[in-house]
């Protein structure tokens, strides 16, 4: 099963998308891992407001941590990494550059 972590800042909650988000990451990952891993556990983490910040202004980005195998190949990290920019782009309307996202197995 993949497993995600979002945090993102008090101000800058993503509360009207999370169902369309864990939708989406249900979908990307039913289409990159097949059945197995496309039932996710999203956890949603927020930064109380003033406690985050980026180049030593407020903060308003968006972090998703995706816990995936450390088998899968560099190239399908790459693009599972893009379609979740993607859909929290279209969905969320978030400037591409206010969003990271890291993948690890460290949480399976």
């Amino acid at each position: 099963m993949t497993r995600f972590i979002v945090t993102n800042q008090q101000e800058h909650q993503p509360t009207k998308y999370k169902e369309a988000l864990a939708s989406g990451l249900k979908d990307i990952s039913k289409r990159m891992f097949g059945d197995e891993l496309a039932s996710p556990g999203v956890t949603w983490n927020v930064v109380p407001k003033g406690f985050g910040f980026t180049a030593g202004e407020l903060s308003s980005s968006n972090i998703v941590l995706c816990a995936m195998p450390d088998s899968t190949e560099y190239g399908k990290r790459v693009e599972f990494m893009e379609r979740i920019n993607e859909l929290w782009v279209r969905t969320t309307g978030i400037d591409a550059n206010k969003l990271a996202i890291f993948t690890t197995s460290a949480l399976l």
